[in-house]
């Protein structure tokens, strides 16, 4: 693969078309993984996943992951109340912390956001 000057990206039609190519690549790669994330058997990567992120299971609302039907039921699981405290109400400079990676995941609507673990 080119590595090109970020210059050259506005300059060059032939570029730009590569780069909606690779747009559109990952774009179908991402909706692959999606289905097979979505796919009942891909509960075989839960363990892996708790053990690589270290996960406290006891955070969980759900605790048996048998219950878990695919990867991506798990890993947009609900939590236990008061798990992961995002926010002080008593203190009013910290009305929102951020998450340990500094990433939002989702935002689903004006009242919830997911944060990546």
């Amino acid at each position: 693969m080119k590595i090109y000057d970020s210059h050259a990206l506005f300059l060059s039609p032939h570029i730009v078309l590569e780069t909606h190519r690779l747009q559109h690549l990952f774009s179908e790669e991402s909706l692959n993984q999606g289905r097979h994330f979505d796919a009942p058997e891909s509960v075989s990567y839960i363990p892996h996943f708790i053990k690589t992120y270290q996960l406290d299971l006891t955070e969980l609302l759900v605790q048996d992951l048998t219950k878990y039907e695919c990867f991506n039921a798990f890993f947009y699981r609900k939590l236990m109340e008061g798990a992961r405290v995002i926010a002080d109400r008593d203190d009013p400079v910290n009305k929102l912390k951020p998450p340990l990676c500094g990433k939002v995941n989702k935002i689903r609507s004006s009242n919830t956001i997911l944060f990546q673990h």
